[in-house]
């Protein structure tokens, strides 16, 4: 095959983050920039049926990873010159690593992630688990272990207009801007603040 026959590589954009951050939103602006089909995992999951079970104690149904990739796998491949924006918290444990060009990992401060959970009528549990995961850095530290550091990007939600969270999505992905991880903790803010222990522990009761 020559060079001008080569099969294109798929190129895909990830955005993930705890639930609350403003992931939607983002991946839907951020498409429209760049032309890109957007595929919100949840939709996508519930479309194509892909789960292994109900996790009734939770009241929600555990997600079947492995047909998932499977199914995302032959989408991308059936069109690799377009370009995709995958949106879900689960996204990096679902796309192959080698087809990911950035993966934004959306952060937002504890106490204005609580709020918006709020508005969204979340029960406490279902509240303090969701805390409890962005407080610990549970989606970078799952997108850097499957992605790598060079490709994930974090980006905080908790003041920033949606403008300059896609500006400078857009300056990370034409390589104007290196993608940046490790900027943010929650963690050391509690802790500077002398809250952390007390934070942590009410979090723990919440979820019980």
């Amino acid at each position: 095959m020559t060079k001008q026959e080569r099969k294109p590589e798929p190129c895909v954009t990830l955005v993930t983050g705890t639930p609350g951050v403003g992931k939607t939103k983002f991946a839907d602006m951020l498409g429209r920039k760049t032309s890109a089909r957007v595929v919100h995992l949840s939709s996508f999951i519930s479309r194509h049926e892909c789960f292994k079970r109900i996790d009734r104690a939770r009241k929600t149904r555990v997600a079947d990873l492995e047909k998932t990739r499977v199914l995302l796998h032959h989408l991308i491949q059936a069109e690799p010159s377009k370009a995709f924006i995958i949106e879900g918290h689960l996204t990096p444990l679902v796309v192959d690593p080698k087809d990911v060009k950035v993966c934004f990992v959306l952060r937002c401060h504890p106490q204005t992630l609580k709020t918006r959970l709020q508005r969204r009528r979340y029960p406490a549990s279902k509240i303090a688990e969701n805390l409890m995961a962005e407080i610990l850095d549970n989606c970078l530290l799952e997108a850097v272990e499957r992605l790598g550091r060079e490709k994930v990007s974090e980006l905080d939600t908790t003041s920033s207009s949606i403008k300059t969270l896609i500006d400078e999505a857009l300056r990370v992905l034409g390589e104007e801007l290196k993608p940046r991880v490790g900027t943010i903790s929650w963690v050391d803010e509690f802790e500077k603040a002398g809250e952390l222990p007390q934070y942590l522990s009410e979090l723990s009761a919440g979820k019980k």
